[in-house]
């Protein structure tokens, strides 16, 4: 049996995993990137950033509206920005997910 996972909530959720090159820092790079997006492009609900633990990756885990505001991100200058932040990263690895459950474990009631 296949199972089908169905996007009820309509929420985007993408996480990048940006590889930084040898002599980046995450501090470095987070510092850079929250300077470069300023403020929330349309439609974006949040944004958390996570340093791995060896100091090599930084994750970047955004929830969106839609696609289409995800897919907008980069119009304007913020297109501009994120090319001084690439100069830092090795290489990304990016992946949009949709929100097909949301569980509350400090309850443990899963949430409507």
């Amino acid at each position: 049996m296949t199972a089908t996972l169905s996007n009820e909530s309509g929420r985007l959720f993408v996480i990048n995993t940006f590889h930084l090159k040898s002599q980046s820092t995450p501090t470095e790079f987070i510092a850079l990137l929250k300077e470069a997006t300023g403020k929330a492009p349309e439609g974006c609900l949040s944004v958390q950033l996570h340093a791995s633990l060896d100091g090599t990756k930084v994750v970047n885990r955004s929830e969106w509206t839609d696609m289409q505001s995800f897919e907008r991100r980069f119009d304007g200058d913020a297109k501009k920005a994120f090319g001084k932040i690439m100069t830092m990263v090795e290489r990304v690895e990016q992946e949009p997910y949709w929100l097909v459950a949301d569980i509350a474990l400090a309850s443990g009631e899963q949430k409507e």
